[in-house]
């Protein structure tokens, strides 16, 4: 009996462990924040503490918000010019009502693209590729992957515009354009002639 009772303890034991460690997991941690659970303070907190400049906006006007005002910290979002980070344009900190952040995006040089690809690859579980997209359109180039409720996505927006997306999967919509735009109108248009119909 006492046997019985040493096993079955130990199994117990061996499941709240695989448990507690898969909770660990559970998401993903660009740059120290954690989606869903990293607040406002604790945010800037970090951003202090490498000494990055940034600024905060509103998410609907895209106005500036002073550092005294009431509203920080709200359905706001924090642009990051951070410091020592080769490759990295900028980090965007995305905060709900609760003053939690709701999703983080790095811009990064277009030409670590294939790298980054590489990297998340490695890294998180793939769900879905599309990497002939069109640049420049809304069909723009982009990979995606999961980790626990997280969605992490590289997108291709435009020759001069690559970002990694971390958003909790409830709210991915609306993040996934966030800060985009339609390219449509600058693309180039393809010169055509009469003689092409004779082809």
């Amino acid at each position: 009996m006492k046997r019985l009772l040493v096993v079955f303890l130990s199994f117990v034991l061996v499941g709240l462990f695989s448990f507690a460690s898969a909770e660990s997991k559970e998401s993903a941690r660009p740059f120290g924040f954690t989606i869903g659970k990293t607040s406002y303070e604790e945010a800037l907190g970090i951003a202090q503490t490498h000494k990055w400049r940034y600024q905060e906006y509103e998410k609907k006007q895209l106005r500036e918000i002073d550092q005294k005002s009431p509203l920080r910290g709200k359905n706001t979002f924090v642009k990051v010019l951070p410091r020592d980070l080769e490759g990295v344009r900028s980090l965007f900190m995305f905060f709900n009502t609760e003053s939690t952040l709701d999703a983080f995006m790095v811009v990064i040089d277009p030409k670590l693209f294939d790298s980054v690809l590489q990297e998340l690859d490695g890294k998180y579980r793939s769900v879905e590729k599309s990497l002939a997209g069109e640049k420049l359109s809304t069909s723009y180039p982009y990979a995606l992957w999961e980790e626990g409720n997280i969605y992490i996505e590289l997108q291709k927006v435009s020759h001069f515009r690559v970002r990694v997306l971390y958003v909790h999967k409830t709210v991915y919509a609306n993040y996934r354009e966030f800060l985009g735009k339609s390219y449509e109108r600058y693309r180039g248009k393809l010169e055509r002639k009469n003689w092409m119909d004779e082809l």
